[in-house]
């Protein structure tokens, strides 16, 4: 454990967070409204992308984080394009239309 100023921080803070009740069910909520919001917005042709679009818990067993994933097997060229087509960036779009932002990781 760290000393900060008085102040004692569990090492495993961030871990413990993650399960608690309101912070997996607050997590599991903006997870299915974000894939809500994707397949309502996402473009139809055979309707596998859209239909294709969930919210899912981590693969953790004691995670309480949840996340958006899209499974069908052309996602990935509908999110970020290919040579000939711009991407289309469904699922950020929609995270961002519900007031959720992107915070870029660093270093």
């Amino acid at each position: 454990m760290e000393e900060i100023t008085g102040l004692e921080l569990n090492s495993n803070l961030m871990n413990d967070l993650h399960q608690f009740p309101v912070v997996v069910t607050g997590a599991q909520d903006a997870a299915e409204q974000i894939a809500e919001r994707a397949r309502e917005m996402a473009p139809v042709d055979t309707g596998n992308y859209r239909d294709g679009i969930r919210a899912e818990r981590s693969n953790k067993q004691t995670s309480g984080v949840w996340r958006v994933v899209a499974t069908d097997q052309k996602s990935s060229w509908v999110e970020f394009g290919t040579f000939k087509d711009p991407g289309q960036f469904v699922l950020r779009q929609a995270a961002e239309s519900l007031g959720f932002k992107f915070v870029k990781k660093r270093g």
